[in-house]
């Protein structure tokens, strides 16, 4: 089953309900792999996640996220772990690179290129997935605000200009365009610069795992 034929199960509930078919296997893997052990298609309500999440992704898709299952697999992951944080009775705190890292499926040959990628350009900005680990903002809601401020600063062509040339984060200017304050930027700007960089430098796979984390509020960092 191509690409296009996803397209076509968007308006069509045959063919949609084929692919759910043909893609129930796949559902079953990805669920297991981000619980940690089988899931039981009866028993198991993240299987019903997973379907759910597999809908999902079909309203969202278009050839140009590549691989569907790849696209697939980082929002079944996505929901499947949303479900396990609410009904855990302590919310676990994720780093970027946890977060990033348990919802990317890494087996994939083009996310892996593109992670290596772009682990090369961080070490040109004095940056790594384990720096982020500790510069990672510890709640879920600044973690976002600071993922959209990073989206919206990418397409400030004087803003792109002062990172690429100073390699850090020109604060000043950022206050004085007003994008956030002095002190979130302060406390915050390793994080902002890390995620800004897969803007600047269009790491496809990663900006799909920032609108996932962000709720796919795309406009809004655009």
């Amino acid at each position: 089953m191509n690409n296009h034929s996803i397209i076509e199960a968007k308006h069509n509930i045959t063919v949609r309900n084929q692919v759910i078919s043909d893609k129930t296997p796949f559902v079953i893997y990805m669920v297991s792999q981000t619980m940690g052990r089988y899931v039981e298609t009866e028993n198991d309500i993240e299987f019903l996640v997973g379907l759910e999440a597999l809908n999902e992704a079909i309203d969202k898709y278009d050839v140009q996220k590549g691989a569907f299952e790849s696209f697939a697999g980082v929002v079944i992951k996505n929901r499947v772990l949303d479900t396990l944080r609410q009904s855990s009775k302590h919310q676990k705190t994720m780093t970027f690179q946890e977060d990033f890292e348990v919802t990317a499926v890494e087996d994939q040959l083009d996310l892996k290129i593109e992670l290596n990628e772009f682990r090369a350009l961080l070490k040109q900005y004095r940056l790594d997935f384990d720096s982020m680990a500790v510069k990672s903002p510890a709640h879920r809601d600044t973690r976002v605000r600071a993922l959209k401020c990073a989206g919206r600063l990418s397409k400030m062509t004087a803003i792109v200009a002062a990172i690429q040339s100073t390699l850090k984060l020109p604060i000043a200017m950022l206050v004085k365009q007003k994008l956030e304050t002095r002190r979130f930027l302060y406390a915050h700007q390793r994080y902002i610069l890390f995620a800004s960089l897969a803007f600047i430098y269009h790491f496809s796979q990663i900006t799909s795992w920032i609108d996932e984390v962000i709720g796919g509020e795309r406009d809004e960092i655009l």
